[in-house]
């Protein structure tokens, strides 16, 4: 698998390759944490948009689904965060994309059940 980076004019890398070494790639590139970064929450930011795009892709018809980069985003997630971080911020975005609430169901995060109008 290859990046985008070659629709922009770079050199096309294979996936997994470290942070650093992307950075390398893209001269100008602010490194993320508490030392650099654009708004000293890139990081969370970061996390946040993945956890809103796996999300996004699931609620898309089955067949404009991207599977393998939905796929290779719940792997960066979950090699970024903590399980417990990473099934927060899915249920968070679930929740607004569902326009639902979150609830703590035996300590756990899930999304509220769906409100019924009383006849």
């Amino acid at each position: 698998m290859t990046s985008n980076n070659t629709a922009r004019g770079g050199t096309a890398q294979p996936s997994g390759q470290s942070a650093e070494a992307l950075r390398r790639i893209e001269p100008g590139c602010k490194p993320l944490g508490p030392n650099g970064g654009v708004t000293g929450r890139d990081r969370y930011l970061i996390v946040q948009a993945l956890a809103y795009a796996i999300e996004c892709i699931e609620h898309l018809p089955l067949r404009w689904q991207e599977y393998s980069n939905q796929q290779d985003m719940i792997e960066l997630l979950d090699a970024v965060t903590s399980m417990r971080q990473a099934h927060h911020l899915r249920v968070g975005a679930r929740a607004h994309i569902t326009r639902r609430g979150t609830v703590f169901v035996n300590g756990e995060l899930a999304l509220a059940p769906i409100a019924t109008q009383a006849d």
